[in-house]
């Protein structure tokens, strides 16, 4: 069976959990964080043995990493102060850094905008605020996954279901894009905390 791909970015607190439970059915199935979790993503991807299969990451460093997306990208489009503001509400602040812990975020969700920045010429662009409508999210499902008829009683209990993440999502996440650029998580977290960009640091 051939498979089909898809991906899906977005800042943390951008619903990229909720979109990966939407996508995930009878005929396809939509792994969260995949990226920022699995060495061998394209081995994990086709071991699902569905004809469509994606990944909705809050990692946009882990995405361009890839040698060529093989399939339609979706950019969820939030402001950045209304996704720091809703983390900052959910976290523990003291479990991933402590310290500084506001000022990091909002520098590591900085960091994150210009990755995706390099993304969106290449991919469809949602503004995170129209994923509350019906017919957008419809949209996106038949960018993704073309041919799979979109059910619409399903996308508005979708709507109604609210899912929420753990702190380790960010956690791992960091630690991920600290491996990418081959340095210590703790010297990541470091460069952030001065206002350094960490990927500069090794030029």
């Amino acid at each position: 069976m051939e498979q089909k791909y898809f991906y899906i970015v977005g800042l943390p607190r951008s619903r990229t959990t909720w979109l990966s439970h939407l996508f995930t059915t009878d005929f396809s199935y939509c792994f969260h964080e995949l990226l920022s979790s699995y060495g061998n993503y394209a081995g994990a991807m086709q071991r699902t043995f569905k004809p469509f299969v994606g990944s909705s990451d809050t990692n946009p460093v882990s995405f361009l990493m890839l040698p060529k997306p093989n399939g339609p990208v979706v950019v969820i489009e939030r402001d950045k102060d209304e996704a720091i503001n809703s983390f900052l509400k959910w976290f523990n602040p003291v479990a991933a850094f402590g310290g500084d812990y506001a000022n990091t975020v909002k520098r590591l969700f900085s960091f994150y905008l210009e990755a995706m920045d390099k993304i969106k010429p290449h991919a469809l662009v949602v503004e995170y605020n129209d994923l509350n409508n019906n017919d957008v999210v419809e949209c996106i499902w038949n960018y993704c996954i073309p041919g799979i008829v979109f059910d619409k009683a399903r996308g508005m209990l979708f709507q109604d279901t609210v899912i929420t993440v753990k702190n380790k999502d960010l956690t791992r996440s960091i630690k991920h894009s600290a491996h990418n650029l081959n340095l210590k998580y703790e010297d990541f977290c470091k460069y952030l905390m001065e206002g350094k960009r960490p990927w500069q640091q090794q030029q």
